[in-house]
């Protein structure tokens, strides 16, 4: 009676140890990733004091090609991200995200008109976000510093 208790003791828990492997060890990992801190965009030429990046596409952007792409980077790097971009005024653009290669697809509808427009990246989880806007700068502009 002795042994048949222990054998049905070792049954069990060999059935009970079976099922635990099968639940958890087949359960998916954690999916909360990182949040994104910051949104960062190195290609751009101007800063002003407000934080405004700008970037001059008159020497990209022409009849010919109508396309600017530029590269977005997420801090931390492998953070849990779902990127937007939107575009002001949108009727003077296209704009297409590449969310693995990090790259912004932006299509002018019309170079000739030579709009200003801004793009922005915005993280729907964080809402974090940052705007580079678009310029044709006049070929006669020259840049002053300020001397104060």
């Amino acid at each position: 009676m002795n042994k048949m208790v222990v054998l049905f003791l070792a049954m069990i828990l060999s059935v009970l140890s079976i099922m635990g492997i099968a639940v958890f060890g087949t359960a998916p990992e954690s999916g909360s990733r990182e949040p994104v801190r910051a949104i960062l965009i190195d290609d751009f030429d101007d800063l002003n004091s407000a934080g405004d990046m700008f970037k001059d596409v008159g020497y990209i952007v022409d009849l010919n090609n109508n396309l600017f792409t530029f590269h977005y980077a997420l801090e931390p790097i492998k953070a849990g991200a779902d990127i937007r971009v939107s575009a002001s005024p949108s009727s003077a653009v296209n704009v297409q995200i590449d969310p693995v290669e990090q790259m912004v697809y932006v299509f002018f509808n019309d170079p000739s008109r030579r709009p200003m427009v801004t793009i922005t990246l915005r993280d729907v989880r964080t809402e974090n976000s940052v705007a580079l806007t678009l310029w044709f700068k006049p070929s006669g502009h020259v840049d002053v510093p300020d001397l104060d």
